[in-house]
C-alpha cells in the first residue's frame, strides 16, 4: 500500500469511529442501563455514576468528532484541492484551476507526492495564463521542487520567452 493512502485509511477510520461514538452517546441517554452494563464487562470494579459514564462519553464523542472534521478538511484540501489543481495547472485547464482556486485550493498546491508545485508544472508545460492566474492569486514563483529546480529553472529548460518573462517580471529566481 502506498504512504500516500495512509491519511485516507485514517480519516475512514475515525469517521466510523466518530459514527460509533456518537450511536454510544445517544444509547447512553436513552438507555443508560445498557452502558452501565457493557462497562462492567469490561471493567468489573467501576463505581462510577451512569450521569459521570454519559458525560465522560460525551465529552470523548465530541473530541473524537471534531478530530475527525479537522482530518477530513485536511484530506479534502490536500487530496480533492490541491493535487487537483496541481494536474490542472500541468494540463493548462485554467477553468480548472480557477474553480479550484475558486473553492480553496492554495495557489502554492503540491502535485502527488509532493514533487512539484503547481507553478512549476505550469511552467515545464508553457501555461502561461496558468502561470499568471496562479501569481495572481498569490503563489510563490520561487517554491523548489523534490529536485530543488524552480519555475523559471522549468521554464528555461522548455525554452518558452513568455513564460520566463512572466516568471522573471513576478521575482522568480532559479
Amino acid at each position: 500500500m502506498a504512504p500516500e493512502f495512509i491519511p485516507l485509511i485514517v480519516t475512514a477510520l475515525l469517521i466510523i469511529s466518530s459514527a460509533v461514538a456518537v450511536v454510544l452517546s445517544l444509547v447512553s441517554y436513552v438507555f443508560p442501563s445498557v452502558i452501565r452494563r457493557l462497562l462492567l464487562v469490561f471493567l468489573p470494579d467501576s463505581t462510577a455514576s451512569n450521569a459521570a459514564l454519559r458525560i465522560s462519553l460525551s465529552v470523548t464523542t465530541v473530541g473524537l468528532v471534531l478530530l475527525t472534521a479537522v482530518c477530513a478538511r485536511q484530506v479534502r484540501q490536500v487530496f480533492f484541492l490541491d493535487e487537483s489543481l496541481a494536474g490542472a495547472a500541468a494540463r493548462g485547464n485554467l477553468e480548472e484551476v480557477r474553480g479550484l482556486l475558486d473553492r480553496g485550493a492554495s495557489p502554492n498546491s503540491w502535485g502527488p507526492d509532493h514533487m512539484r508545485p503547481a507553478i512549476a508544472y505550469a511552467a515545464s508545460n508553457g501555461r502561461d495564463t496558468v502561470i499568471a492566474l496562479l501569481l495572481a492569486r498569490g503563489a510563490d514563483p520561487n517554491l523548489r521542487d523534490f529536485e530543488g529546480r524552480t519555475a523559471l529553472t522549468h521554464a528555461r529548460e522548455t525554452g518558452n520567452p513568455k513564460t520566463i518573462e512572466i516568471l522573471m517580471n513576478a521575482g522568480a529566481q532559479e
